[in-house]
Formats: C-alpha cells, sequence, structure tokens
C-alpha cells in the first residue's frame, strides 16, 4: 500500500489512518470512501449508508412501515429500534422505524 498523509490522501476505495503507520488502509468492501476500516462516507453500489456509518445491503423497494435490514425489507414495530433507512408513512429513508405512523429523522 502507498503512503499516505493529510497532503498526500489516499484513492478510493482506502484511507489514511490518523495514528501509527501512516499507508493507505482499505476500506469495508461495501465501501468507496472511508475515514476508518469500519466507518464508510460513500457506499459501494448496491449498498446504502446507515446512522452507524457502515453500509448495509440495499433493499429493492420499502412499503409503508417497513425498514431495510441488510438488504431484507422488515416491519416497523416499537421493538425493532433499527438505525437504518426506512419507509414510515410518507417520510422515506428515515433513520429510526418506531410506533406506526411516527418516523424520526435522525440523518
Amino acid at each position: 500500500m502507498a503512503a499516505c498523509s493529510s497532503d498526500s490522501p489516499c484513492p478510493n476505495f482506502s484511507y489514511c489512518p490518523e495514528s501509527g503507520a501512516q499507508v493507505c488502509t482499505p476500506c469495508s468492501e461495501n465501501c468507496t470512501s472511508c475515514i476508518s476500516t469500519d466507518i464508510c462516507e460513500v457506499c459501494a453500489e448496491g449498498f446504502v449508508w446507515q446512522t452507524n456509518g457502515r453500509c448495509a445491503k440495499a433493499c429493492d423497494s420499502l412499503q409503508i412501515m417497513h425498514f431495510c435490514n441488510n438488504g431484507k425489507a422488515e416491519i416497523c414495530s416499537p421493538l425493532s429500534g433499527m438505525n437504518t433507512p426506512c419507509s414510515c408513512g410518507i417520510a422515506k429513508n428515515c433513520a429510526i422505524c418506531s410506533s406506526p405512523a411516527t418516523c424520526f429523522l435522525v440523518c
């Protein structure tokens, strides 16, 4: 891997660690741009960014009151508490699903 610094950034799919060896380090396979191995700034095609900074497999479509759980649409419920894109009523890509017809836009 190539050496890096704040003046010499890494190419896509890698990042420059803030401490330790200043060598371009690969992002996770779901990221095209990242700030650490697990924290993505831009997701690879077919993946969506989650509020925890990770990229998960995208759902093809979401119906009302469903959220995307790593590529699988699941129903929103007070028990889910999922921090993922969801569809709550007319709102799309909410960060948190909660009780019916309630959506918190936390992104």
